[in-house]
């Protein structure tokens, strides 16, 4: 240890004290003797500073008990520790804090190297696909638009005049993650900023801080502002009950008063009724009853309302969310609106109904695929789609109301109907009782058009899977 400590100091000497350099090379002819001569850098170890820490700790300690306990005079003592032992002491230990700090500084240093190289990696392969696809400096910044947050493109557009004037117009779809980005500009500068946006979605992230409702709610005023605006997707279960029902209750206001500056019907997803306080349906709700009046006919037509709560439809334009009243009663509020009489007696109404009908029957064994025949063993299944029964009822509910399902294609009801099928038309499986429904509700089907069963087990039968009768 001892021997490291003295080869450290010596180093250190060499380095500070030129003269002592100077005498140490003499014989060798190859130092030079001027000030300004340049040494060697200090080559140490990372081992080597930190067992010279310990020496030098135990050194110092070991010098000073010499000098307190010696027999020397005061003076003596006085030289001793301004010797230039403790001055070597002192400068070595400078010199390894020093290289601590560096060696600190490095490793900090490191990860941010990496980054950087990330970074220009990135920007190479940037400039390789402008080089191959020659797209211009806006093409490629319209791309990384694609994937901002409204509020990211806001300090964008703001930070580079190139942005603001070139590619925000460009912009077809706008993603808003959090209410506070409704007031980093306001609505209308928002829309002559993107002046093209067709796509809203909107993630109201719930609140840890209270930030108040005046911002959250200010998304219908800020939806109203763009003319070009089609389909709005909102993801409803972030957002708390009374938020979710002011937004509700502004978007219907927003139909009936047609604040809407788009010149098309702005189809709003993801919106529902939370139904009373206790979270129950209520049949005589208000606020249902309101959206039945003022949401676009197909969304209202398509909505899950009371019967259908464990059928969730998939999203297609127009699609609102639960409603807590009965679809009997909906298509009531619908058929007192002129659009809502257009289409309930359009073939569309009677097309998104069959388009719904669930290929799936559930049984004990597991889930029977009715167009394959494929039983699969889990439960439950999840599917979105809604009963033949519940159907052949929408179909009676819609009759009601003027619609005629037996002047609907034939063909074009077999096109929805097989569109998850895997064979031709005539070769899925069907059962009888619910085949007999859909014709009584007045679908014109043929029995050629599927395989008319029982039950389940004539299926298995006939794919062979069990022993047929007559075997």
């Amino acid at each position: 240890m001892l021997a490291i400590y003295f080869d450290f100091v010596t180093k250190v000497g060499k380095m500070l004290s030129p003269g002592a350099a100077d005498t140490d090379t003499a014989g060798s002819g190859e130092a030079k003797n001027d000030v300004g001569s340049e040494f060697p850098p200090l080559d140490v170890s990372q081992r080597q500073i930190d067992e010279f820490f310990t020496a030098a700790a135990v050194s110092g300690r070991g010098s000073k008990r010499r000098r307190i306990g010696s027999g020397s005079d005061g003076k003596s003592s006085k030289v001793g520790a301004q010797g230039p032992a403790t001055l070597w002491e002192q400068t070595a230990q400078e010199a390894i804090r020093l290289h601590k700090r560096r060696a600190l500084l490095l490793k900090r240093l490191a990860p941010l190297q990496a980054e950087l190289s990330s970074v220009e990696t990135d920007l190479a392969t940037v400039k390789l696909v402008d080089t191959a696809e020659k797209l211009s400096l806006v093409e490629i910044w319209t791309h990384v638009f694609r994937y901002l947050t409204y509020g990211d493109m806001v300090q964008a557009t703001d930070a580079w005049k190139l942005l603001l004037d070139e590619v925000a117009p460009r912009v077809e779809k706008l993603v808003v993650d959090h209410p506070r980005e409704f007031v980093l500009i306001s609505p209308i500068d928002a829309a002559e900023r993107f002046p093209n946006v067709e796509r809203v979605s909107y993630r109201g992230r719930e609140q840890r801080k209270e930030i108040g409702q005046a911002s959250e709610c200010q998304l219908v005023t800020f939806l109203c502002t763009f003319p070009q605006l089609w389909v709005v997707e909102i993801e409803e279960l972030r957002l708390s009950r009374e938020v979710n029902t002011e937004i509700l209750g502004d978007i219907c206001r927003s139909y009936i008063l047609g604040t809407f500056q788009s010149e098309w019907i702005v189809n709003i997803h993801g919106i529902s009724c939370w139904g009373d306080e206790g979270g129950n349906d209520d049949e005589s709700c208000s606020l249902c009853q309101s959206a039945c009046s003022s949401f676009p006919a197909r969304g209202v037509a398509n909505a899950n309302f009371a019967e259908t709560y464990d059928c969730w439809h998939e999203c297609r334009g127009g699609t609102l969310g639960y409603m807590c009243i009965s679809y009997e009663d909906g298509m009531d509020i619908l058929a007192q609106r002129y659009s809502g009489r257009e289409y309930i007696e359009s073939d569309d109404a009677i097309l998104d109904v069959v388009d719904d009908i669930a290929p799936f029957s559930k049984n004990d064994q597991g889930i029977l695929d009715l167009y394959s025949g494929d039983i699969k063993y889990f439960e439950p299944l999840a599917t979105r789609r809604i009963s033949t029964s519940f159907a052949a009822n929408k179909i009676d509910i819609l009759r009601a109301h003027g619609a005629c399902p037996e002047k609907v294609d034939r063909k074009t009801i077999l096109g929805h109907l097989y569109k998850h099928a895997p064979g031709r038309i005539g070769e899925a499986y069907f059962y009888r009782s619910e085949f007999d429904e859909l014709v009584e509700a007045g679908l014109p089907l043929k029995e050629t058009d599927f395989i008319l069963v029982d039950d389940m087990k004539e299926v298995l039968k006939r794919k062979g899977l069990l022993p047929r009768d007559d075997e």
